[in-house]
């Protein structure tokens, strides 16, 4: 089975939030990340365009400028535009 209950149980987790309290979102996207690491890469590839909102916080301009930082850890795609769009206002 490619979905175990551990893999659900951080999907859920994940997915509930964290409330934006930075170091509890940072413990439940490992947990994902370890659960993901097991899936078949099937589930880790998409052929359609995908979309998601940045919300940029204090401090993260100058890296993504300057350094071309970007990355963001784990996140959220739509196939959705509009939804992208909408998503937390």
């Amino acid at each position: 089975m490619a979905f175990t209950e551990g893999f659900f149980i951080a999907l859920n987790n994940w997915q509930n939030g964290w409330h934006e309290e930075q170091n509890k979102g940072r413990e439940i996207a490992d947990e994902l990340v370890e659960q993901c690491a097991l899936l078949p890469e099937k589930f880790k590839k998409v052929d359609v365009l995908c979309y998601r909102k940045r919300f940029i916080i204090e401090g993260e301009v100058v890296p993504i400028l300057l350094d071309d930082e970007k990355f963001e850890g784990i996140a959220s795609w739509t196939t959705d535009l509009d939804y992208a769009k909408s998503f937390k206002g």
